[in-house]
């Protein structure tokens, strides 16, 4: 008999999420004598494995009936199956190889540095040649970053478990897979504010304006937010992936150390390392947009989305997990539970000759501090949960334009620690690269990336670019010091 088709619904920072996520790539190198077909076949016990320990994965969101408990406008659901020990394996995972007419050698694009245009995307999807690709991606509305990884780790301790007796898995907790777990945190921890009282910059921790409110409802004080719309450059955007070599890296943090050696000031290396990204991809807006309104008159679409054209903005999404671990909510939570802060600055002093990295992360890390306070973020989660309407929500990093830049990192991402067996994958069975899968999407999207650590402590980052603004920044002298670009 099927099992019976099960209705989860969603939550709050659920809606806010952005709706696509952009697939992981992950390389690796197949052993000697393993061929793609045995590759495959293990990696879809421990696909199948992972779909076990984690059910609704085997399903698909889609708008909530207007009938069931709760509804509201927007609101979302996943609807799926469960795959059972006895029944097929999931669909999701397919095999395909690589034709001969555009096959590659793995050691070829190791070489390359795992380029991002070593096939086109559509060449991509599930393909395997003389090493193994996997194109992995699951809906943003249903997972944030971390928890794509966590997901990402199941399915690799599966694989490994499969030849290894003694090897350990992941343990997860049943409030891992809790979706009431926020609303329970809330009901216990939070506060009623009314919303008039809550600063602007809670409510930008969940992509929310405070200044474009409708009238007060009817029969109370709870006021409407509206979300704030920035338009995108028209454009043609590039990508380009950057490498900020471990020893360029150590004399960055030096050089910040030296600056703070009279405070008491600690600097995060993901702090270090933003700033240095948004002051250098600013530097090259500015530039090119002072050379292309001399040369084609104002461009369209390059008007700034803020209320002060002047003032550049960071977009920083942040896993809140940490903050919540005190109160019931495991790491190993396979929800949305990101916030973003947003750091600004004039954009005269971002760009200036006397402005340094330094001071930009403290900048960075000043507005972190403010936001990823636990009272802060469940006054923006009540903020979320006074929304009669899910439709408009969104977090802001997923459409900036100028001159705001979003910067998604993924730094401290374990990834050096995933191994999917070392019987049918070489280096351990660890991935030997992880490149986000940029389409024509994500094209139009100032967006930039920083990359799981390298296990030798090398950076790579990648970077969202006009044609005009590649040719400023590899004349930035600042930033040719400490990062070159690979593919």
């Amino acid at each position: 008999m099927a099992p019976s088709l099960i209705h989860l619904p969603l939550n709050s920072l659920d809606h806010i999420a952005p709706r696509f996520l952009p697939p992981s790539l992950i390389y690796l190198k197949l052993k000697q004598g393993v061929s793609a077909a045995d590759a495959f076949a293990h990696l879809q016990k421990g696909f199948y494995r992972t779909f076990l320990q984690v059910p609704w994965l085997n399903g698909k969101v889609h708008s909530q009936s207007c009938n069931a408990p709760g509804w509201r406008p927007g609101q979302l659901e996943i609807r799926y199956s469960p795959v059972t020990s006895d029944g097929s394996r999931p669909y999701q995972l397919r095999f395909n190889e690589i034709s001969s007419t555009t096959c590659t050698q793995y050691s070829d694009i190791e070489e390359s540095g795992f380029a991002l245009d070593a096939f086109e995307d559509e060449a991509l999807l599930g393909r395997q040649f003389s090493g193994c690709i996997l194109v992995m991606s699951l809906c943003g509305s249903v997972t944030d970053g971390t928890a794509m990884q966590m997901v990402l780790k199941l399915w690799a301790d599966h694989c490994r478990n499969l030849y290894d007796a003694e090897a350990s898995g992941t343990v997860l907790p049943l409030e891992s897979l809790d979706r009431s777990i926020m609303d329970r945190i809330w009901e216990k921890e939070g506060k009623i504010s009314p919303p008039h009282q809550i600063d602007q910059e809670i409510w930008r921790l969940v992509g929310l304006d405070s200044f474009n409110k409708t009238a007060a409802r009817a029969n109370d004080d709870v006021l409407v937010p509206q979300r704030v719309t920035l338009n995108n450059s028209s454009q043609s955007m590039k990508h380009i992936l950057f490498y900020m070599p471990q020893a360029a890296y150590a004399a960055l943090r030096k050089e910040c150390a030296t600056e703070l050696r009279m405070t008491n000031v600690l600097l995060s290396a993901s702090d270090v390392v933003c700033a240095f990204i948004w002051r250098s991809v600013m530097k090259a807006w500015v530039a090119a947009h002072v050379y292309n309104t001399k040369n084609n008159g104002t461009e369209h679409g390059e008007e700034a989305g803020n209320d002060e054209p002047n003032l550049a903005e960071l977009f920083m999404p942040f896993d809140a997990r940490p903050f919540f671990g005190p109160l019931g909510m495991p790491p190993s939570y396979l929800g949305n539970v990101n916030f973003e802060h947003r750091p600004t600055i004039p954009l005269t002093e971002l760009v200036a000759r006397d402005m340094s990295i330094v001071s930009l992360t403290r900048t960075i890390r000043a507005s972190a501090s403010r936001a990823q306070d636990c009272g802060s973020i469940l006054d923006a989660y009540a903020l979320l949960q006074a929304e009669p309407d899910y439709s408009p929500l969104q977090l802001q990093s997923t459409c900036v334009a100028p001159p705001a830049v979003a910067i998604l990192d993924s730094l401290s991402f374990p990834f050096s620690d995933t191994s999917f067996g070392d019987s049918v994958f070489g280096n351990g069975g660890k991935p030997d690269a992880f490149r986000p899968l940029m389409g024509a999407l994500n094209r139009m999207f100032r967006t930039c990336f920083i990359l799981p650590q390298k296990k030798h402590g090398g950076i790579e980052f990648l970077m969202t670019l006009s044609e005009t603004e590649v040719d400023y920044l590899l004349q930035d002298v600042e930033f040719n010091r400490y990062a070159f670009p690979i593919a």
